[in-house]
């Protein structure tokens, strides 16, 4: 696990962030979420708002993404990874922050959605730094680009871990949607 300073200093930030979530009843889990009033201003407070923000997003990535080889960066809680393995996918998803690959383990552990099911591992890395190797079919990023200090190095790395024809889906925060 190689993880630099000021990506420590922000996986502490996201540790924080999480156990508080969980803490107050966040379930990230698209086909099991609960409703969680915890939360005033945020799509995890009922199911259908999920369904409609992250359930759309998902939606939106599996019609784009290439078969076989997935990695998800920054899969933070695994809901995204999890639904990808669901679908039949062999999934990569990294990771720098510790309390939230502990939540997305415990989920995959408690998943009965095995039919068609892929693979799924969970590794704590740092992208950038990350030393495994593709080649990948396809590389997610959900909500976490503006998260990364070196974007340049990031995506050339992602582009010499994709194969020829491969894909790198998006999604970030933002007010539209593009369908294409």
């Amino acid at each position: 696990m190689a993880i630099s300073e000021d990506m420590q200093r922000e996986a502490q930030a996201f540790d924080a962030r999480i156990a508080e979530r969980i803490q107050h009843g966040q379930y990230p889990d698209l086909r099991r979420v609960r409703p969680c009033d915890w939360f005033y201003n945020n799509t995890w407070r009922r199911p259908y708002l999920v369904a409609l923000d992250a359930g759309r997003e998902f939606e939106f990535a599996l019609k784009h993404a290439r078969r076989s080889r997935l990695l998800d960066v920054g899969c933070g809680m695994g809901h995204t990874s999890l639904e990808f393995a669901r679908n039949g996918f062999d999934v990569t998803a990294l990771d720098i922050s510790a309390a939230s690959l502990e939540v997305a383990r415990r989920i995959l552990a408690e998943n009965p959605f095995q039919e068609s099911f892929g693979s799924l591992r969970y590794l704590q890395e740092d992208f950038v730094e990350w030393e495994g190797t593709g080649p990948f079919d396809t590389m997610c990023f959900f909500g976490n680009l503006h998260h990364m200090p070196e974007l340049d190095r990031a995506l050339e790395k992602a582009e010499r871990l994709l194969v020829p024809g491969g894909r790198v889906l998006s999604c970030e925060p933002a007010y539209d949607w593009k369908d294409e």
